[in-house]
């Protein structure tokens, strides 16, 4: 349908309605709650099959790990469909898809749920590779929060839904003994929960709706007004949405490039965060019970969530940049002592620490990378550009997959700990060279503007 400025007159009134309606003073507290919520519902969705990763093998798969993994891989690939869905965000809004996110991370744990093969398990992954990805709450936590403390709510909103985990992890003796598939059956409850809240309670983005706002004042003077000649890297800057709108801005700012590559470098270190089931095997072979590894993953979501709460306050004090450097530092030295705490084996609450500051270490640097690139972009390609980063993440993944798989072929009985370990150390330390001396330090960019009149 063809646009023109009484229509656009339309939707700026419905805009600036909603500009208006200034929400209660206690909106950002419950905000905050329901975000959490809804960052449970992410994390619990993105962690169930790692935490499981063994009785899936052995249930779904003939205990062929190499084939989980190949099936794993090739089911990440639809997140390349997620991203570009994602891009909508920037067009229509944060709010739709974050409820439309919730509703289908419940619907890939009910497909799970019910699983009785491989192939019925791999579209339930589908389905958690489609809508995890997406992570709009980090955007609406980004755009709601101050400016001068984002890396704080971002982190304190995650570590929430980290600690969610636990409750995974809790969870799984009890479903052992009625049935692996068991435990993606709360979690798909509490999302079809928290998607509704989301729908009923929740606003859009302040800076989303003044954005929209100043885009649509910009399209009616431009079909009122023709004549005026509109440069191309205004065309650009001013567009909503779309991969393509997102590579062309980033051609325009070659920091962001340079952020493309040293995710997708530093990403070849989810060969360790994906296979710590893997890892952990002689300590399971050797000493390890069910009742022992339940510790140890009930220790690793609250080790999580301290170290990514300590880098996002750390992130808002130092710089984005000097974070990451601390953070990827702890991924390094507690990825070590996981890797030696399962051949020795050490005390389950001590493996399960490491397990959770070299995880937690390596996300809360894909957090701020996230940031970064957040502070670097205009709201109308915010979403947009954050797709196109993310695509680094999974290249990077899939890279590193194939490295295992092939290593793993040639090599039967490989060591993945140490494998993995000599991967990651020269992916951290190019990466982490390359945004120091490549990505400008971000935190004090403006994000949230005061809000103006809309007459």
């Amino acid at each position: 349908m063809k646009q023109t400025p009484e229509t656009l007159r339309l939707q700026l009134k419905k805009w600036q309605l909603k500009n208006k309606c200034k929400p209660n003073r206690f909106y950002f507290i419950y905000f905050v709650v329901i975000i959490c919520l809804a960052y449970i519902v992410d994390e619990v969705t993105a962690n169930v099959a790692p935490i499981m990763q063994h009785e899936i093998i052995n249930n779904l798969f003939n205990n062929d790990s190499s084939r989980y993994v190949l099936v794993t891989s090739l089911c990440s690939g639809i997140a390349v469909l997620s991203f570009l869905y994602k891009t909508l965000s920037d067009k229509y809004g944060r709010k739709p898809f974050l409820v439309i996110n919730l509703f289908g991370m419940a619907a890939s744990m009910v497909v799970c749920f019910a699983s009785r093969n491989w192939i019925f398990f791999s579209a339930g992954l589908m389905l958690m590779y489609f809508f995890t990805p997406c992570d709009i709450q980090v955007l609406y936590v980004l755009e709601t929060s101050g400016d001068k403390h984002r890396g704080f709510w971002m982190s304190f909103t995650k570590s929430i839904g980290i600690i969610g985990v636990s409750f995974v992890s809790m969870l799984r003796p009890w479903a052992l003994s009625r049935g692996w598939n068991y435990i993606f059956l709360f979690p798909a409850a509490i999302g079809l929960v928290v998607g509704v809240i989301c729908l009923l309670f929740i606003d859009e983005s302040d800076v989303f709706v003044q954005n929209k706002i100043k885009y649509l004042k910009h399209e009616i003077k431009k079909l009122e007004y023709p004549d005026e000649v509109e440069n191309e890297d205004e065309k650009i800057k001013n567009r909503q949405g779309g991969i393509i709108s997102a590579i062309r801005y980033m051609l325009l700012d070659k920091s962001l490039i340079w952020l493309f590559v040293v995710g997708l470098i530093f990403s070849l270190a989810t060969i360790a965060t994906g296979n710590y089931s893997l890892i952990m095997q002689p300590a399971v072979q050797s000493v390890f019970s069910d009742d022992m590894v339940s510790q140890a993953l009930t220790m690793y979501p609250f080790a999580y969530a301290l170290i990514e709460v300590l880098i996002g306050m750390l992130s808002d004090k130092i710089g984005r940049i000097k974070a990451v450097t601390v953070s990827a530092s702890v991924t390094l030295i507690a990825f070590l002592c996981f890797v030696i705490g399962c051949k020795d084996p050490w005390d389950p609450f001590l493996v399960g620490l490491f397990l959770g500051l070299f995880i937690g270490g390596y996300y809360v640097s894909i957090d701020l990378f996230n940031v970064i690139c957040a502070e670097k972009s205009p709201t109308n390609l915010r979403s947009s550009i954050l797709s196109v980063i993310n695509v680094s993440f999974s290249a990077g993944s899939f890279i590193a997959t194939g490295i295992f798989l092939l290593i793993s072929k040639v090599m039967n009985d490989v060591d993945v700990g140490y494998m993995a370990l000599i991967m990651i150390i020269p992916s951290m330390f190019v990466s982490l060279l390359l945004l120091i001396t490549k990505m400008p330090e971000t935190k004090s960019i403006l994000m949230k503007r005061k809000k103006k009149s809309s007459k």
